[in-house]
């Protein structure tokens, strides 16, 4: 399934534009509506990652039945989105019901990203500035997961200081801020931005939130043109989607037992080799590419 959605994200950043608006929604519906039915037969064994995945791409469904209603829009596309905004409810209720149960300590830390009302989006849309990246990228990881989970759970308070949200370390202030990081790590730095936006973090750091995601997207843009040049190889796929939304960034040459052991720690496969991260990491990106069409 997250190889489909690869494909298909390739497909609309190489060809829609020459491609009509309502022909894009119906790929991009038909996509989402074909994952939610996958996921909904896995809801027992999907990880945290999947389960944001698909409530951002809920708050961008949501989103996009806002602008419906004061314009005028095919009437079979909006009930498609409304049919896949209940499914998605369902789904999401469930798999959150196992999430809490099979990894409590990590659902704790990240319950309040699962809430309805957390994943809003605004309805402008900002321009990547090329100009603003990196002219060359460090060669080592400027964070880890562990750090990159505390940093967060600091923004959302479920961390140490459980109760008090919003707080910034020096620890977290400085990493968070290092310029030339890559990959992961530079996904991770501009999560972090979003997540105190979305939480509404006042800290005097976020006055500048802005001019530090926008060097960050136009960073994350430039790997992704890489990625591209490169002929999206296998060791990239899962950070190409990340960007457009642990591998390092490689030339490749990198067998699939090597990459999977740098996977998410928390990572679950399915069955049939599908990845929870990349399909989730798929869904949100589809859902934005939506969003932006309607």
């Amino acid at each position: 399934m997250s190889y489909t959605l690869f494909l298909l994200l390739i497909s609309l950043s190489k060809s829609s534009l020459l491609r009509s608006e309502p022909d894009v929604r119906s790929s991009i519906l038909l996509a989402l509506e074909k994952a939610t039915v996958f996921m909904e037969s896995q809801y027992q064994d999907i990880n945290l990652d999947a389960v944001l995945g698909f409530h951002i791409l809920q708050g961008y469904l949501e989103g996009i039945l806002e602008k419906w209603s004061s314009e005028h829009q095919s009437l079979a596309q909006r009930a498609q989105v409304e049919s896949l905004v209940r499914k998605l409810s369902s789904v999401i209720e469930k798999a959150t019901h196992f999430l809490a149960q099979n990894d409590p300590k990590y659902f704790k830390e990240f319950e309040p990203i699962l809430g309805p009302d957390f994943w809003v989006f605004p309805r402008l849309w900002n321009q990547t500035d090329s100009l603003l990246a990196y002219s060359a990228f460090g060669g080592t990881k400027c964070l880890t997961e562990e750090i990159s989970d505390l940093c967060l759970t600091y923004l959302l308070g479920t961390g140490k200081e459980s109760g008090k949200s919003c707080i910034v370390t020096s620890t977290c202030r400085n990493i968070m801020t290092k310029l030339g990081c890559s990959d992961y790590s530079l996904s991770h730095q501009l999560f972090y931005f979003m997540f105190a936006d979305l939480k509404g973090c006042s800290d005097h750091l976020f006055l500048r939130a802005q001019y530090y995601k926008n060097i960050f997207c136009a960073s994350m843009m430039k790997i992704n043109l890489e990625i591209e040049t490169n002929g999206f190889q296998f060791s990239s796929r899962d950070l190409f989607m990340e960007n457009s939304k642990d591998f390092e960034h490689t030339s490749g040459g990198t067998d699939q037992k090597h990459l999977l052991r740098r996977i998410k720690r928390r990572e679950k496969l399915f069955a049939d080799g599908c990845s929870s991260h990349n399909t989730a990491v798929a869904v949100g990106t589809l859902g934005g590419f939506l969003y932006y069409y309607c």
